[in-house]
């Protein structure tokens, strides 16, 4: 099959995922919404993200790191809390994968982009965080999930990982 049906099949499974359950109260579906423009970016010509992955893949670490960071909080009237004791523990593990996890692992394992330092791959991942920044000027993330993480935790956990991030990539620099 050609690689191009993947992809439609892809982007088709993504917008419908982002219909039934997006919300732009929630960094998951802005989130989601660049995941349907990486897939489209690779349907149409597989090399339009070539030199930006490290844009995608920022945004989509963040929200990854968010809900690790919510699930390790553990807090009973969580969103998360709240979605185990609606739809189960194997629900919320294979929604959550799918819905926060599924995205990283696709821009990952499709990505063509150098793994080294640039200032390049520096500006995209703090891109990355800007859009997060974004986000926080709108919504509060405390209201939104039900646990204690202010603006400006989040704002700076997002600002940590785009420095952890770049000193990784400058460290393999030859």
């Amino acid at each position: 099959m050609s690689e191009k049906i993947w992809w439609f099949f892809l982007l088709v499974l993504a917008l419908v995922v982002w219909i039934l359950r997006g919300n732009f109260t929630h960094f998951t579906y802005w989130g989601w919404l660049l995941f349907v423009l990486f897939i489209t970016l690779k349907l149409f010509d597989k090399n339009a993200v070539a030199g930006r992955s490290f844009f995608f893949v920022s945004v989509a670490t963040i929200i990854v790191f968010g809900v690790l960071s919510m699930s390790a909080l553990n807090e009973p009237d969580s969103l998360l809390a709240k979605t185990v004791e609606d739809y189960g523990l194997f629900f919320y593990f294979i929604g959550t994968y799918g819905i926060h996890y599924f995205p990283l692992a696709v821009i990952v394992a499709t990505m063509e982009d150098d793994i080294t330092f640039s200032m390049r791959n520096a500006a995209l991942l703090a891109g990355g965080a800007g859009f997060f920044g974004l986000y926080l000027l709108h919504q509060n993330p405390d209201e939104i999930y039900g646990v204690d993480i202010h603006t400006s935790l989040a704002a700076g956990a997002s600002t940590l990982f785009v420095f952890v991030a770049v000193l990784w990539l400058w460290s393999g620099r030859p």
